[in-house]
């Protein structure tokens, strides 16, 4: 837990996360995805555990983190035999970054304008005219840059 695990040469290396400061992974395509580490950033207070991606590096930050939750339900099918199911579910959050406190970004448009004050009637005549969507990286990319 709280490790990365990296593929290099066909061996599997484990790095603990606290010895992760940032992250730079060049894909084959040559493009390149930018890493920090979630401690040291607060959410509610709270240290987030794994990698943020950096999404925009400009005067607005957006960050993006991903996870899997598995889920086990127990089911009995009879009285001599059960049934175990796991189930994994994709999970993406945004963040904006202000200091080292993370702001997440909902789905609701309006729950989310207050953090771009006092540009928040622009932003939100630039999301509706462009028809973009708060939960889409790309679109959250042109909202910030905006």
């Amino acid at each position: 837990k709280n490790r990365l695990e990296v593929l290099v040469d066909n061996e599997i290396n484990m790095l603990p996360f606290k010895q992760i400061k940032y992250l730079e992974w060049v894909e084959e395509n040559k493009k390149v995805s930018f890493f920090v580490n979630g401690f040291d950033y607060q959410l509610d207070g709270v240290g987030v555990v794994g990698l943020l991606n950096v999404l925009t590096t400009g005067s607005v930050q957006l960050l993006m983190k991903r996870d899997v939750q598995i889920t086990r339900s127990n089911y009995v099918s009879g009285f001599s035999s059960a049934r175990s199911v796991e189930r994994g579910n994709a999970r993406t959050e945004f963040f904006l970054l202000e200091g080292n406190n993370l702001l997440p970004l909902t789905k609701k448009g309006k729950d989310n304008l207050e953090y771009f004050k006092p540009f928040e009637n622009e932003i939100k005549q630039f999301v509706k005219q462009e028809k973009l969507k708060w939960k889409k990286a790309d679109d959250l990319i042109k909202i910030v840059d905006q």
